[in-house]
C-alpha cells in the first residue's frame, strides 16, 4: 500500500499530496522526469499496477479472439467464393469504418468512462462471434453475412480503439508509460501468435468452433475489464462543459499540424498500414494455393508473425527511451517492406534452390515461414515505435483525439486492400504482394528523409497525464477529471488519482518543444 506521506516503496512517483518537486520518491524535476528511462522493475514493470495487469491480460484473450476471427472469416471467404477479391473485400469492410469514425471514437474517447467504452465494445464482439457460429453451424453463411457482419465489427472497431490505447497512461504512473505501451504491443503480437494457429487447428475440425472459441475468449475479457480502476477520467473533467464534437476534433488536428513528429509518425503509420497489412489478408491464398499447406498451413503463418512481433515488442519494452524509440521505429520501417516481398517470393527462392515448391514440410513453407516471422519482428518495431511516441509526446488531455488520427489511417486500408485484391485476381497474389512490399520501402524511406525528427536524436517533450497543457481555456473542472469515483489514497499498484503539475524535458533555454 502506498504511503500516506506519498511515497512509493522503491522510489516511486509521489502520490496525491506526495513531495513537491525533486522531493524524496520522485525524480528530479517532479513527474515524468523527462525521457521514459528503464527502472527497476525491468521490461514488465507496468504489471506493477494491478488495473493494468487486469487491462493487459482481458486485452490479450480480446484481442486472441480478434486474430482468430481474421482467419477463420479469410479461409471461410475462400472456400465459399474461391475468390482473393472477395477475400480482400471483406476484409476491407471491417477497416472502412475507421476512415469516417476514427475521429469522432476520439472524441468520445476524451468525453466518456474508457473503460466502459472499452466493454461495450467487447460485448458488440462477442455478439459478432456468436452469430458467425451459428450461421457456419446451420449452413446457412454466405458472403454476404461475412460483409455485414464485418462492417458491424469494423464500426465497433473504430468507435472503441482510441479509448483502448488512450486508456494506457492512466493504469500506469507517468515513467512507465512507453513501458506499458510496449507492453500492450505484446497484447497484439501475442494475440497474432496464439489466435491464427489456434483458429487454423479448429478450422480442421469444424469451421464453426473458431467463432464459438473466439466468443467464449471474449466472453472473458469482459469482467476482467469491469475490475479496472481508472486514475484519471478525460482532463475536461466529467460533467463540465466540452464544446462541440467539431470543436473537440479541431484542436485535435491543430495539435498534430503544429507539431512535426506526430505529422510524421501518423504518416509513417499511414505508410505501414496502406502498404505492410495487405498480405496478411492474402495470407489464406498463399497457404491454399501457392504454397498448398492447407489451413494448419494458414496457423502457422500468422503464427510465425506473431513470434516475430512478440520479439520486436519485447525489444521496445526494454529498450523504450524517446531517442531508442526513434531507432527502432526507423530500422522497422526500412526492412518490413523487404521482408513482405521476400515472403511473397518464397516459392521462387525455394525453386532457385532446388527446393520442394508445395506442401507443410516443403522449403517454401519454411522459407516463408522465416520471412513471415522476420516481417513481424520489423512490423512490430515501427508500429510499436509509433504508438509508444505518439503517447508519450501528447498531452492527456488530447490524447484520445490524436490516438484516433493516428488510428484513422487504418481507414485506408480499405483502398490498399481492394488494390492488392484486384492485382491478385489478375496477375496472382505473389505480385500483387511484391509490389505492396516494395511500396511500403520506397515511402518509408521518401518519409523518413522528409522528415528528420523520426530518426535524429532529440529533446522532445514527454507529456504525463494531467500535466503541460492542461484543459481548455474556459473548461474547467479537476485537472485530471474523476478517477472512476475513487478517492483517498491510491491503492497498491494503482496510479494516483490527483497528479501534481507534470515535469517535462525542455530544450535549452526552457522552452518546451513543439516537436
Amino acid at each position: 500500500m502506498a504511503s500516506q506521506a506519498g511515497q512509493r516503496p522503491g522510489g516511486g512517483p509521489p502520490a496525491a499530496g506526495g513531495p513537491p518537486n525533486g522531493g524524496p520518491g520522485g525524480p528530479p524535476g517532479g513527474w515524468g522526469g523527462g525521457a521514459p528511462v528503464n527502472e527497476a522493475g525491468g521490461p514488465f514493470r507496468a504489471f506493477q499496477s494491478r488495473s493494468y495487469t487486469y487491462y493487459w491480460v482481458g486485452s490479450i484473450l480480446s484481442i486472441t479472439s480478434f486474430f482468430m476471427l481474421i482467419i477463420a472469416r479469410g479461409w471461410l471467404t475462400f472456400d465459399l467464393t474461391d475468390s482473393e477479391l472477395w477475400v480482400t473485400l471483406i476484409s476491407a469492410a471491417s477497416l472502412l469504418p475507421a476512415l469516417p469514425l476514427s475521429v469522432l471514437g476520439g472524441v468520445i474517447a476524451d468525453r466518456f468512462n474508457r473503460k466502459h467504452i472499452l466493454i461495450a465494445s467487447d460485448v458488440s464482439n462477442f455478439l459478432t462471434h456468436i452469430t458467425l457460429a451459428l450461421l457456419v453451424l446451420t449452413g446457412l453463411i454466405n458472403e454476404w453475412h461475412l460483409l455485414a457482419l464485418s462492417l458491424i465489427h469494423g464500426t465497433m472497431f473504430a468507435l472503441s480503439s482510441p479509448a483502448r490505447f488512450s486508456m494506457v497512461p492512466s493504469l500506469v504512473p507517468p515513467q512507465h508509460i512507453a513501458n506499458a505501451t510496449a507492453l500492450s504491443s505484446i497484447m497484439f503480437s501475442g494475440g497474432a501468435l496464439i489466435g491464427p494457429v489456434t483458429a487454423g487447428f479448429l478450422l480442421d475440425v469444424d469451421p464453426s468452433l473458431a467463432f464459438f472459441a473466439g466468443a467464449a475468449l471474449v466472453g472473458v475479457s469482459v469482467p476482467l475489464f469491469m475490475l479496472i480502476r481508472l486514475s484519471a477520467a478525460p482532463a475536461w473533467g466529467q460533467g463540465q462543459p466540452k464544446g462541440s464534437v467539431i470543436e473537440n476534433i479541431t484542436e485535435g488536428l491543430r495539435h498534430i499540424r503544429h507539431s512535426r513528429i506526430l505529422l510524421g509518425l501518423i504518416l509513417l503509420g499511414m505508410i505501414a498500414t496502406f502498404f505492410g497489412m495487405p498480405y496478411q489478408a492474402l495470407l489464406p491464398v498463399f497457404a491454399e494455393e501457392v504454397l498448398e499447406a492447407g489451413p494448419a498451413g494458414l496457423g502457422y503463418l500468422g503464427m510465425a508473425g506473431g513470434i516475430g512481433g512478440t520479439i520486436g515488442s519485447l525489444l521496445i519494452a526494454t529498450f523504450s527511451s524517446v531517442n531508442q524509440l526513434k531507432m527502432w521505429l526507423s530500422i522497422g520501417a526500412i526492412g518490413v517492406g523487404l521482408m513482405i516481398a521476400g515472403f511473397s517470393q518464397a516459392t521462387a527462392f525455394a525453386e532457385f534452390l532446388g527446393l520442394d515448391l508445395s506442401g507443410p514440410t516443403s522449403g517454401a513453407f519454411i522459407i516463408a515461414l522465416v520471412f513471415a516471422a522476420i516481417a513481424g519482428w520489423f512490423f512490430q518495431l515501427v508500429m510499436t515505435g509509433n504508438f509508444s511516441l505518439v503517447q508519450v509526446l501528447t498531452p492527456d488531455h488530447l490524447r484520445g483525439r490524436v490516438m484516433s488520427v493516428r488510428l484513422i489511417v487504418f481507414g485506408f486500408q480499405p483502398f490498399a486492400l481492394l488494390i492488392t485484391g484486384v492485382i491478385a485476381e489478375l496477375y496472382g497474389a505473389p505480385l500483387a504482394v511484391t509490389l505492396t512490399g516494395l511500396g511500403a520501402f520506397f515511402c518509408s524511406i521518401a518519409l523518413l528523409t522528409f522528415f528528420p525528427q523520426l530518426r535524429t536524436r532529440g529533446t522532445e517533450t514527454v507529456q504525463v497525464p494531467g500535466g503541460h497543457g492542461g484543459p481548455p481555456p474556459g473548461r474547467s473542472g479537476p485537472p485530471n477529471g474523476v478517477a472512476d469515483d475513487h478517492t483517498g489514497p491510491p491503492m497498491d499498484g494503482d496510479v494516483p488519482a490527483g497528479r501534481p503539475p507534470a515535469a517535462v524535458a525542455e530544450r535549452p533555454g526552457g522552452s518546451p518543444s513543439t516537436d
